[in-house]
């Protein structure tokens, strides 16, 4: 049986190789780096995208407050001003639902629910409405915001979209009824 013989002046030689070395702890190091940036680079995307969403909603909330016959009007202005405030210019991934409320008793009457842009959000306005925070007969106006966000490092980081959600709830300027008209 023949042995191999150890060639241990070649590993003595490696270990002596700083810059072998180097090179080395880096390729080990570098999908860690590159992570850590996909990371923080998709954390600042989404708290941008979720301050937007919110941003919109907000506008669109008082534009809609400031004009109680505002249904053309905010059907005309929703859009655009969704367009420029959220991340990308465009509405696809946007949803905005309005719902006009009346104080009564211990709760609230639904008057209205009209998806001004794509579809229902799902974001209930019994959870976020406290009637407690309102008086008798008072109008209410809940904006219900959800955005879909995509991550450019979803090749990288494993989750798929994420939906984010606002709402915001005001009451109509000078105490108006909150009335919808259908027509155009």
């Amino acid at each position: 049986m023949t042995t191999m013989p150890c060639n241990a002046g070649g590993l003595k030689r490696l270990w002596g190789n700083t810059r072998a070395v180097a090179m080395t702890e880096f390729a080990l190091v570098l999908p860690l780096l590159i992570m850590m940036f996909a990371i923080s680079v998709e954390c600042g995307r989404i708290y941008n995208a979720y301050r937007s969403l919110g941003q919109a909603a907000n506008s669109i909330g008082r534009e809609l407050a400031q004009f109680p016959e505002y249904d053309k009007r905010a059907r005309d202005y929703a859009p655009p001003l969704a367009a420029a405030l959220l991340p990308g210019g465009t509405t696809e991934n946007f949803n905005l639902q309005v719902t006009g409320l009346r104080r009564n008793g211990s709760g609230f009457t639904q008057n209205f629910t009209h998806t001004l842009l794509g579809t229902d959000p799902g974001i209930p306005w019994s959870g976020t409405v406290d009637p407690a925070n309102y008086d008798q007969s008072e109008p209410v106006i809940h904006i219900a915001a959800t955005y879909t966000y995509r991550p450019i490092f979803a090749s990288l980081l494993p989750v798929g979209p994420i939906t984010l959600r606002r709402t915001f709830v005001t009451m109509p300027f000078f105490s108006r009824d909150y009335v919808w008209d259908d027509t155009e």
